[in-house]
């Protein structure tokens, strides 16, 4: 399996970074986000975790 990158661009040490990436690792760990990669037949290709590069 491939992987991909997925980027979403904030300014350097903006305040907005944690709030953000809290909010994307909350839909990851919605069950509602397993439910919707399986309908698609994505179930394998899920993000697992929100992380941040610097």
């Amino acid at each position: 399996m491939a992987t991909k990158t997925v980027t979403v661009a904030l300014k350097k040490d903006s305040p907005l970074t944690p709030a953000v990436k809290a909010a994307i690792q909350s839909i990851i760990d919605s069950p509602k986000y397993a439910e919707a990669l399986g309908r698609w037949g994505f179930q394998d290709l899920g993000i697992k975790t929100a992380a941040m590069d610097e």
